[in-house]
């Protein structure tokens, strides 16, 4: 299958894949798939863009059975001679056969994003902590919950599930609180985007890219449509308090305590008053924007709390400077533990990129008999100090 590639270099790409069969056992069909492999390729995806696998298959003797849609296959792939990198199950859901010369295209995608995550449903939830929330969605879908740590104690207030899905409604809490939500290995996660840290909020080590790792590269910025600022709206519609927030790159939150009511005594004085426990989150602005209007992005959805306008605000502006630069690269040696959100340190391109830091947004791994490449988009790093 490789011999072009092993004439010209020293590693060899290696794959595993299996089939669940219906009462749970996984049949190895390595074996089959190589004698008639053309190509696999495997998209890692950030969020509840399933990742997908394209498998093509030669069937020159006409002897290849089409698989049935909804089989269940399982992906590992690396080099030979070093541990494969287990890459989860898929659903078949798209075949193809074509020709001449004939080949089957086998495309499956994520099996944890597929069910009853996608049923449409009525409820609402009140006060309510978000943790808990995802946890109980989680549940309800037969999913482990995995929630970053930040976001154990933010509580909503009130939101509606309208004749929408568990994806939709995790989606757009992932927007309102800038986080990546999405399943993997049957665990839902709810975790904080671009900080280079695993579920559990251990950090995911650098990895390095020079100018030489790669076959090409492309590298972006798009100042002209670069927004310096968000404003938001909120309407608290059981006080009738309305106003908007405004958010920058100066911009801070800070959390405050009032103090309680305690009780006024008959000679007039206040006694028992002391700090609330509960914290309340203010903005503070040490310098005024002075943002030209037309770079101010007024987000159209008008929030119900000032807390949840200040988190919807802070939440689009890192999104923006996240998408200011972007960088792609292709790997001319795949490295098949990349995955989204690992840190990444460019040298040798130009001053600006390597300054930078970078995050991965998005993994394709390629396996072909012209050998093992990794395809990867990055998009900046706004906690780095680059």
């Amino acid at each position: 299958m490789f011999e072009s590639f092993i004439a010209t270099n020293h590693r060899t790409p290696q794959f595993k894949i299996t089939v669940i069969t219906k009462d749970n056992r996984q049949k190895d069909i390595t074996t089959l798939v190589n004698e008639r492999f053309i190509n696999l390729s495997l998209a890692d995806n950030r969020g509840f863009e399933a990742d997908m696998i394209d498998l093509e298959l030669s069937d020159h003797d006409g002897k290849l059975a089409l698989p049935p849609r909804n089989a269940v296959i399982t992906v590992a792939i690396g080099w030979q001679g070093a541990p494969l990198i287990d890459k989860g199950r898929y659903l078949v859901d798209e075949v193809q056969f074509s020709g001449a010369p004939d080949k089957v295209n086998i495309r499956a995608r994520s099996a944890d994003l597929k069910g009853s995550l996608s049923e449409q449903k009525e409820r609402s939830f009140h006060h309510i902590k978000l943790s808990a929330l995802v946890e109980q969605i989680a549940k309800e879908n037969k999913l482990n919950a995995l929630v970053g740590a930040i976001y154990r104690n933010q509580v909503i207030d009130h939101i509606d599930q309208t004749n929408e899905s568990d994806i939709n409604l995790l989606t757009r809490l992932s927007e309102r609180y800038d986080a990546i939500a999405t399943v993997k290995n049957e665990t839902l996660l709810f975790i904080p985007t671009g900080t280079g840290e695993t579920g559990s909020g251990k950090p995911i080590p650098p990895f390095q890219i020079t100018r030489q790792s790669g076959d090409n590269y492309q590298f972006s910025i798009a100042e002209s449509d670069n927004y310096k600022a968000v404003r938001a709206y909120w309407h608290d519609t059981n006080t009738g308090k309305r106003g908007e927030v405004l958010f920058d790159a100066n911009t801070k939150i800070i959390r405050k305590q009032r103090m309680t009511k305690g009780r006024t005594l008959k000679n007039g004085t206040v006694k028992g008053r002391r700090l609330s426990k509960k914290a309340y989150r203010v903005l503070e602005q040490p310098k005024p924007i002075e943002t030209d209007s037309a770079q101010i992005k007024t987000l159209r959805h008008t929030y119900s709390t000032e807390s949840s306008a200040i988190n919807g605000a802070k939440s689009a502006f890192n999104k923006i400077k996240r998408g200011v630069a972007t960088f792609s690269l292709t790997l001319a040696n795949g490295e098949p533990e990349l995955i989204p959100e690992t840190p990444v340190v460019l040298s040798g391109f130009k001053p600006m990129i390597d300054g930078a830091g970078w995050i991965v947004s998005r993994v394709t791994h390629n396996i072909s008999d012209g050998g093992f490449t990794t395809a990867l988009e990055l998009e900046l790093d706004i906690n780095s100090e680059g």
